[in-house]
């Protein structure tokens, strides 16, 4: 896991965190999955360095300067963790009790605590 950001310390208890990286100068990967970033500058990662990469994109932000082989948006989402939610359950995934942790992180922190907007009966429901 990559991000150019460190991970603020009131996250630090999601699984995996102590195992996410902040310099892939010398990682060629097969594949990229981008998650939530609207502009793909915004990752902070080379663009040569995707270039042998199938790259899949998952972004409830519309439409705008995303990248990727796979691009999955849906704007109607309060959340690209909401979205990666309805993904995984479609392909079947059974969602560990530390997947639920990330997602549920996710969407609470995108709604503002279920107080925003685009909070819904279905962003309810899979929280």
């Amino acid at each position: 896991m990559f991000s150019k950001d460190a991970v603020p310390s009131q996250l630090e208890f999601l699984p995996y965190s102590d195992q996410i990286v902040h310099d892939v100068a010398h990682f060629i990967p097969d594949l990229f999955l981008g998650f939530d970033y609207g502009d793909f500058l915004r990752l902070g990662i080379q663009e040569r360095t995707l270039q042998q990469a199938v790259i899949v994109t998952f972004d409830h932000h519309p439409f705008f300067k995303q990248k990727g082989d796979v691009i999955i948006i849906d704007s109607s989402v309060s959340s690209t963790c909401e979205l990666v939610y309805h993904f995984l359950r479609k392909a079947g995934y059974r969602i560990s009790s530390r997947t639920a942790t990330a997602l549920l992180t996710g969407i609470f922190t995108d709604t503002g605590g279920f107080a925003h907007v685009n909070t819904t009966f279905q962003t309810l429901r899979v929280a």
